[in-house]
Order: C-alpha cells, then structure tokens, then sequence
C-alpha cells in the first residue's frame, strides 16, 4: 500500500523533472 509521502514525493520528482 503506498503512503501519501510516497505519492506526493513520486509527483514532485515528475514535476521537477518537467
């Protein structure tokens, strides 16, 4: 089950990368 963090840790990298 992934956690909240995990998530919004995963959708900041993406945004960053963009």
């Amino acid at each position: 089950r992934m956690t909240v963090g995990k998530m919004i840790e995963l959708l900041g990298s993406e945004a960053g990368v963009s």
